[in-house]
């Protein structure tokens, strides 16, 4: 994690929240995130795409220091989008390619950031 440029975290919602494996795993890890760049996904057997835990997800993040995305990818429904053999829900694909675009062009912008202020140390 220390040596990333950014980090994909996916979440299932549970109990109205992210779980507490991830958490544990989260908290370990603390320093790792700062000013690190995060794309967040979620998901949920229900039609909100895991929202809930998107939410405690971000200002989770936020605290810790690190840069959170603004374009998320909740996947609602995961049941209906997803089977062992891939996508189901072609609508799904576009979301998912928005997602991606905006996540890589934050990372490149931090890493070309970090690359400008530790020049200058």
């Amino acid at each position: 994690i220390r040596k990333a440029d950014a980090l994909l975290i996916v979440s299932p919602e549970y109990n109205g929240s992210y779980p507490g494996v991830l958490k544990n795993a989260i908290d370990y890890l603390r320093p790792e995130f700062a000013r690190k760049t995060i794309g967040l996904s979620t998901v949920s057997a229900g039609g909100f795409g895991g929202i809930n835990c998107l939410g405690h997800l971000q200002h989770l993040f936020l605290s810790l220091g690190a840069v959170v995305v603004s374009t998320n990818f909740p996947v609602s429904k995961v049941q209906d989008t997803f089977d062992d053999k891939g996508l189901l829900d072609p609508s799904v694909e576009k979301r998912a390619d928005r997602f991606i675009d905006d996540l890589l062009w934050f990372t490149e912008a931090f890493v070309t950031q970090r690359a400008k202020t530790s020049s200058h140390s």
